[in-house]
């Protein structure tokens, strides 16, 4: 009787530990901390901005907006080194422009459409590996304002104004041939709205179809049916926001219900699956018109202006911050059920002291590889630089970790697995 009493204490312990550790979670199971990173060379607005190989690529924009009646953008490309938390410049973009969209592929990225008055159809590619630009096959259509996502190397222009209206048009461009294709359009026309790709899926959130009226609108498209769906609207309608995907959620920041009240700095996070939405504390700075990007179970949200130039042009702020934002998911709701696209695995599991982590990646690109304990918190960064396309193999050699549960988590792109790792102090344990 005494030995099941004390047995039973020590699970009491353990389930006290680890409802305490999900206490400190909002109920979608995520934590949010956010941290200020090295300001950007120009603080922009209306930029775009793409990760590739652990740098974010920040182009164009403005860095006086409206002032200059709404027509001017600036060429700059602003580079930022993940590991050095430092900006450099690239070689500026053709045309200036703020108010476009951009998508990287296969190295490459690509910038459409901008403007403002006069919006462009222009289409500029920037060569990573050359550090070069050149022009491509423009839109059918000058747009600005437009939302830009790339599926399977094929790159999506959706929405956007043109010289008299908002449009739901939504047109392909296929890099490989350097031709147009016209898909199906949006169920709505409008423009200032985030986007984000989960599943091959694109997501089109918020935005709007006129100065004064903001949208909570929530549109899907798949590329494979060409055919379009409407979700749960966002809680807060709004435009000139941006959003990004971690995992299954999509991430919508920013933005503003009018042109005549400052940002009211809103977060808020939808899940795919279940077609929900969540209002997350407040962001640290109010921002619109911003560029965001995503990597590693991290939200990177940079620039904007804290309210509308054009409204305000004497008290409007252009903004230079980055911040970072680590996105925590509850280890429980990850998937162990056979789902394994990288073909995860430790061998021996269980194990003693020493176990083999392999994986496979189908092209060269930045993973991380991190060990976390039984109550959630990281202990070990294995692997956190770029693998070569294939198979690849960590050894985990931590003799001095206690006995016990573990999880080991390998992210790559916006794409994360967990696997559980058991240590025991015998084999067969």
């Amino acid at each position: 009787m005494k030995k099941q009493n004390k047995i039973s204490d020590k699970t009491g312990i353990a389930l006290i530990l680890i409802l305490s550790f999900f206490s400190c979670l909002n109920t979608s199971g995520q934590s949010f901390s956010w941290s200020k990173k090295s300001p950007m060379a120009y603080p922009v607005v209306a930029q775009s901005a793409c990760f590739y190989e652990g740098k974010i690529y920040v182009i164009g924009g403005s860095t006086d907006g409206a002032l200059h009646g709404g027509d001017y953008g600036d060429p700059f490309l602003q580079i930022y080194d993940l590991q050095t938390d430092t900006w450099s410049t690239g070689s500026p973009m053709p045309t200036g422009r703020w108010m476009h969209g951009s998508a990287e592929v296969n190295s490459v990225i690509y910038c459409i459409g901008g403007g403002w008055n006069n919006p462009l159809s222009i289409n500029e590619a920037y060569d990573i590996a050359s550090g070069t630009w050149s022009t491509k096959t423009p839109m059918p259509y000058v747009r600005a304002s437009v939302g830009v996502a790339a599926v399977d190397n094929k790159i999506y222009v959706i929405g956007g104004f043109g010289l008299t209206q908002c449009y739901p048009i939504n047109q392909m461009y296929d890099p490989e041939t350097d031709t147009w294709t016209t898909k199906a359009s949006m169920s709505t026309s409008k423009c200032g709205f985030g986007i984000a790709v989960v599943d091959g899926k694109i997501y089109t959130i918020g935005g709007s179809n006129s100065p004064s009226n903001a949208l909570k609108i929530v549109e899907v498209y798949d590329p494979l049916t060409n055919t379009w769906q409407t979700k749960s609207s966002m809680p807060s309608a709004r435009f000139g926001l941006v959003a990004v995907s971690v995992g299954k959620k999509i991430y919508a920041m920013g933005g503003t219900p009018s042109n005549t009240i400052p940002s009211p700095g809103k977060f808020e996070v939808y899940d795919t699956e279940t077609d929900t939405w969540e209002t997350l504390d407040n962001l640290p700075d109010s921002t619109q018109w911003a560029a965001a990007v995503s990597w590693n179970n991290k939200v990177y949200l940079m620039g904007g202006e804290d309210r509308c130039l054009m409204t305000y042009p004497t008290t409007a702020t252009i903004l230079d911050f980055l911040y970072e934002c680590n996105i925590v998911t509850g280890i429980s709701d990850e998937n162990y059920s056979g789902n394994n696209p990288f073909m995860f695995r430790a061998y021996p599991n269980p194990f003693i002291s020493e176990t083999t982590l392999s994986f496979e990646i189908p092209e060269k690109e930045w993973i991380k590889l991190e060990v976390y304990n039984a109550m959630g918190e990281k202990i070990l960064t294995l692997a956190d630089g770029i693998k070569p396309q294939g198979i690849n193999s960590i050894y985990f050699n931590e003799v001095n970790l206690p006995t016990g549960m573990y999880f080991c988590r390998l992210s790559t792109g916006n794409k994360t697995e967990t696997i559980k790792l058991l240590k025991t102090c015998r084999a067969g344990s």
